[in-house]
């Protein structure tokens, strides 16, 4: 895996924090300081965490779908011969795969849950941890951060941002030839040019002289020089996204998970981005009928089975690994439902949820944090993640912060003084 000095200095920033919030020794904090790729994958809508992460069976307090608990490695996952592909995933991949319960967002309005579990806040100017991790860790990357789904935030960080946008607009940067079309009546008469490659040779020799040229004037030292450099440094970065266009798809085409997946995983091995953002809009939001939360659990665990093999199946940067070897992959919603269904068999908004983390660096094989009957989340130490009397209430905050770390990235800048969730980093 490429390590810039930036990428360490981030990292060690990030162990430095945890450890002095939390007293650990150095060969614990130096496991945080590896960067690690980082994917999300958003499952919008407010999923019931009750039909595979956080099982309640035989509660008079919660209306619990059919199944039975069982035990992947030390994670109580509920299962269902309705659901064989949440038991697919966790049988092939609980090893490698950590839950994290209990995760208080403080709210039940989508707006502000998913601000609050993408960035630690409500307020919508904090960038979220695809962007802290992709700012700090792959600023040398064309797109260090790539927003392929609906929902992100990059707050101050959107110069490390690129986004596809909600009719894919990205591609016409990208493939000329996909270029708006001229309005009716427009009084402008060019058709546009197409250049060959002779055209973008002279194109590029004229750029690199002219950068060249206020190198010599007026870029020799200093702020000037830098972003001279930066400019040359942008060139190479734009070919190389410009040569994988056609995976971007079409113009005016919103992308489908499955293409969002396949574009996620290309950018990732190929080095176009350091993080990646999915949105898996299935449809969890069950408000008047909860009984499509089964079929979207089979299908979302089903996907990720597929995700996880495709990202085993892929090399990664350092000889001998997996791309899963040097990716950290996170699935959440931004709530979970209520523990009882409503007058219409649906579940309303309920703001404690879980979040399922696996590949690079998770310290697998366990659940981590717990709610009680009424699924709200237990006092535990952010440390272990076992239940304690003398811990504090999972936040959202500290799920971010600690995700940051697992990545490699420091999350104290947007997050000061929040002590990191960091139990499930290995």
């Amino acid at each position: 895996m490429r390590t810039t000095r930036r990428s360490f200095l981030a990292g060690a920033g990030c162990a430095t924090t945890a450890g002095l919030l939390a007293g650990h020794g150095s060969v614990q904090a130096a496991t945080k300081t590896t960067p690690r790729k980082l994917l999300m994958v958003f499952a919008s809508g407010g999923w019931d965490i009750s039909y595979a992460l956080d099982p309640k069976p035989d509660l008079a307090t919660v209306d619990a779908p059919e199944g039975e608990i069982q035990m992947f490695e030390d994670i109580p996952v509920f299962v269902d011969d309705s659901r064989p592909r949440v038991t697919e995933f966790f049988e092939q991949y609980a090893p490698l795969a950590a839950v994290v319960n209990g995760i208080n967002t403080r709210s039940i309005a989508h707006d502000v849950c998913s601000r609050t579990i993408f960035t630690g806040s409500s307020s919508g100017l904090n960038p979220d941890a695809g962007a802290m991790v992709g700012h700090q860790l792959g600023r040398d990357y064309p797109v260090p951060y790539l927003v392929l789904g609906r929902t992100a935030f990059s707050g101050p960080l959107g110069v490390s941002t690129g986004r596809v946008g909600a009719t894919n607009q990205i591609v016409v940067l990208l493939d000329p030839e996909q270029a708006y079309p001229r309005a009716p009546g427009s009084p402008y008469f060019h058709e546009g040019f197409l250049p060959d490659a002779d055209d973008e040779a002279l194109i590029r020799q004229l750029v690199e002289a002219r950068a060249e040229r206020e190198r010599a004037a007026r870029g020799q030292r200093g702020h000037n020089r830098d972003r001279v450099d930066d400019f040359i440094e942008s060139l190479a970065k734009g070919d190389l996204l410009r040569a994988n266009a056609a995976g971007f798809g079409q113009a005016g085409d919103d992308l489908q998970l499955e293409a969002q997946v396949n574009l996620a995983l290309d950018a990732l091995e190929q080095d176009l981005a350091w993080a990646v953002n999915i949105s898996a809009d299935l449809g969890f939001d069950t408000h008047d009928d909860n009984a499509p939360q089964g079929p979207l659990a089979n299908g979302l665990y089903g996907g990720l089975a597929d995700l996880a093999a495709e990202l085993t199946a892929r090399p990664g940067s350092q000889s001998g690994n997996t791309l899963l070897d040097e990716t950290t992959v996170v699935v959440f919603s931004e709530m979970s439902r209520t523990p009882r269904l409503n007058a219409t068999l649906g579940k309303d908004h309920h703001a404690v949820t879980s979040a399922l983390v696996f590949g690079a660096g998770v310290a697998g094989g366990r659940a981590y944090g717990a709610t009680n009957d009424q699924v709200q989340g237990e006092w535990i130490d952010l440390h272990t993640g076992d239940v304690s009397p003398d811990g504090q209430p999972l936040e959202a905050d500290q799920f971010v912060a600690g995700l940051a770390c697992l990545a490699g990235a420091d999350a104290s800048e947007f997050l000061p003084n929040v002590e990191p969730f960091d139990a499930f980093i290995a």
